[in-house]
């Protein structure tokens, strides 16, 4: 299952074996060890891998918030070893997956997963996320979170929700940015 899905392995296992010593996965007796790589994120991903081969469309969720945070969170960290180990059909299942739980999780959860995407390297969702996250915050936490990490779109968002809204730039604002940034909002 593991050479269908993922070339790393693939290619692990097409190499010759060295005639005297057994490599490592080539028995139970020689087992293969995959270190840092924590029990829960592995059972999920071999869920994801059975999934790819039956269907295509992730099922929604309506779940109590914890559940769903911590749903949320074990299918992230599969997403990590999705794109360690190049497994580019059960990435995209799994990215269904956290799909349908980031409206069920809070924004702690969602920075978290944008910081991911950033590690990752993956942003053609990344922006999804972003609106969603961007609709739930005060402009000046999004200007913040934009800096932060740093996300330009939150950036843009943030500085022009804070433009137009009632009553323009408080003087908390002006300070929390500088006078160069507020100057520029002018």
């Amino acid at each position: 299952m593991f050479e269908e899905s993922s070339d790393i392995f693939q290619d692990m296992f097409l190499l010759p074996p060295l005639q005297e010593i057994s490599s490592d996965g080539s028995s139970d007796e020689q087992p293969l060890f995959l270190h840092g790589v924590r029990k829960m994120p592995f059972w999920r991903l071999l869920m994801a891998m059975e999934q790819c081969k039956f269907s295509s469309r992730a099922e929604e969720y309506n779940l109590d918030s914890g559940t769903a945070q911590i749903l949320f969170q074990e299918w992230v960290s599969v997403l990590e070893l999705t794109c360690m180990w190049q497994m580019a059909k059960v990435c995209e299942r799994v990215i269904e997956e956290i799909s349908n739980l980031f409206h069920q999780v809070g924004h702690q959860d969602l920075i978290y997963l944008l910081k991911v995407l950033d590690k990752l390297g993956i942003s053609e969702i990344r922006d999804r996320f972003i609106e969603h996250l961007s609709d739930g915050l005060e402009p000046i936490k999004l200007i913040k979170l934009g800096i932060e990490f740093p996300i330009y779109s939150l950036l843009i968002n943030g500085y022009a929700m804070l433009a137009m809204q009632k009553g323009g730039i408080s003087t908390e604002h002006e300070e929390l940015l500088g006078m160069r940034t507020t100057s520029k909002l002018f």
